[in-house]
């Protein structure tokens, strides 16, 4: 090779680098495949990702032929140890500029020390555990965590439709998640908070509303209730309970409220209901998905991984390692999404969709973000 050849190899190599053709080319995803499972059921949320996540590769390639970006599977058994081992070997591979995955917020955790080692971003598409990115520069949560829904619903409430004199109902294990932040929100903006009680288990819920009811013979009655449920089961007991102590009372709801079908068979328990999803669709486009053959629960898990990856796929276009990836996701970062937006303030998405459920009809108020 002389001199001529090598100095024209060299440039190229150049060229080839400063236009992300070469050099860390490759997303690891880390998706709960369960392909050892004979449990079609346990299949259902790695592979409708999966799916969401190849649709969106595939539009990407066909509009950036020249960005030579691949992707790299690997099944995370919804096993921690298997998810921090397919962590390192994504880390120690050079040519992987960042990690899409895991799905579950216990996964992601496993992996924090694997983020710092080898200063990779780690983005989840779906974890919404309280506090997991919050510490660790190079973790990244697209999907709203339980204390910013808490918080953001509260924010809305007070911010925007001027309540004050709230009181809180609430699961005392999985809703916990919500009503905490949501009454630490009132406290901190010094908003009253007449009263918080927490149920275990759904027959203690006539009782706990009987003992909220008191507040009604007094000269600051409610303007409206938090309830923070576990399940959609729970939506009828507290809407009747409700309707026969307070049927006039503006209800604020957390994640788990957003059933179509059970709202509307409780249409005649409830005067108006607000709420906060990260899943929402205009009717049209949500019976356009639904003639392709999508049930609900997985169309969720489609477009949280086709969202995810188009949000990372865009990015990497002017962010084509892992240090300058990591410094734009720790800024401000907006993105419009399908279902939901992408708002990121410190590492974690901050937005949600606000509905409200009144005369047996959804209606989407507004996206809202917790700032």
């Amino acid at each position: 090779m002389n001199k001529f050849e090598l100095k024209y190899k060299v440039l190229i190599l150049i060229l080839l680098i400063s236009t992300g053709l070469y050099g860390q080319n490759k997303i690891g995803l880390a998706l709960p495949l369960m392909e050892s499972s004979s449990n079609p059921e346990d299949k259902v949320i790695g592979s409708f990702m999966l799916k969401g996540i190849r649709d969106a590769y595939e539009e990407f390639k066909k509009e950036n032929s020249r960005n030579k970006i691949e992707i790299k599977l690997s099944d995370t058994e919804r096993n921690l140890e298997e998810a921090y081992k397919i962590g390192v070997t994504y880390g120690k591979d050079k040519s992987t500029l960042a990690i899409l995955g895991p799905v579950f917020s216990n996964e992601l955790s496993a992996l924090r020390t694997v983020s710092v080692d080898y200063k990779m971003p780690i983005i989840s598409p779906s974890a919404t555990g309280s506090f997991i990115a919050s510490e660790y520069e190079n973790l990244f949560q697209l999907n709203t965590p339980f204390n910013i829904r808490g918080r953001l619903m509260a924010k809305y409430a007070t911010d925007e439709m001027k309540l004050n004199n709230i009181i809180v109902l609430s699961d005392n294990v999985y809703g916990r998640n919500f009503s905490i932040p949501f009454i630490s929100e009132l406290s901190e903006n010094n908003i009253t908070l007449l009263d918080s009680v927490f149920y275990t288990g759904s027959e203690e819920i006539p009782q706990k509303l009987a003992y909220l009811s008191k507040y009604k013979f007094t000269d600051t009655k409610p303007s409206a209730i938090y309830v923070a449920i576990s399940n959609v089961n729970e939506i009828e007991p507290v809407l009747k309970s409700i309707k026969e102590h307070y049927p006039d009372i503006v209800v604020l709801g957390s994640s788990d409220w957003n059933n179509k079908d059970v709202l509307i068979q409780n249409k005649n328990n409830i005067n108006k209901l607000y709420y906060e999803t990260d899943f929402y669709l205009d009717e049209l486009t949500y019976d356009n998905y639904i003639k392709k053959g999508f049930t609900e629960p997985e169309l969720k898990n489609y477009l949280l991984g086709y969202n995810s990856m188009n949000f990372l796929l865009t990015t990497t276009l002017t962010h084509n390692d892992r240090t300058k990836l990591t410094t734009y996701l720790n800024s401000r970062v907006d993105y419009s999404g399908i279902q939901n937006n992408i708002n990121l303030r410190n590492r974690i998405n901050t937005s949600l969709v606000i509905l409200k459920f009144e005369s047996g009809k959804i209606q989407k108020i507004t996206d809202y973000i917790y700032e």
